[in-house]
């Protein structure tokens, strides 16, 4: 038996005016700082379990008071296991300042099926084990994805 391993992300950046709202959901902004060369975000991400994987984006934006701060038992991050549900994860980033370098979010499973990119301009990349090689938006060994 196949069991599919998928991984949807929904970025959302927020904005100075939704700061207060966003502090009432279940993480805290990432605040990205032209002196940081990475950030863990597994702090900073809400998750909503998708069992039948039928929701789709404008569900998703309709339910972000849903998602919820997963339990991470270790340093290596996030683990659903094996499963057939569709795991949607938020981040919420404040965009950094004008003339900051470009910022990359690397997904470093390379196992996952399929992960669906949501950006904050309406962006949507697609990346998994079961796409070509040729379909990353950035061609690395991990799943990376452009994110400002």
């Amino acid at each position: 038996m196949h069991l599919s391993r998928s991984l949807i992300l929904l970025l959302a950046v927020v904005l100075p005016t939704l700061a207060s709202m966003a502090s009432a959901m279940t993480n805290v902004p990432v605040s990205l700082r032209p002196d940081q060369s990475s950030i863990a975000l597994n702090a900073s991400v809400g998750v909503l379990e998708d069992p039948r994987g039928e929701l789709t984006l404008e569900d998703i934006k309709s339910r972000i008071e849903q998602f919820r701060s997963p339990a991470i038992e270790s340093e290596s991050g996030l683990n659903f296991g094996y499963s057939r549900s569709v795991w949607w994860i938020k981040i919420d980033l404040q965009r950094p300042l004008a003339g900051t370098p470009d910022w990359l979010l690397e997904i470093a499973f390379p196992q996952l099926d399929r992960i669906d990119f949501f950006g904050a301009d309406g962006e949507h990349f697609a990346a998994g084990d079961t796409l070509p090689a040729a379909s990353r938006q950035i061609m690395h060994r991990h799943f990376v994805f452009p994110v400002f």
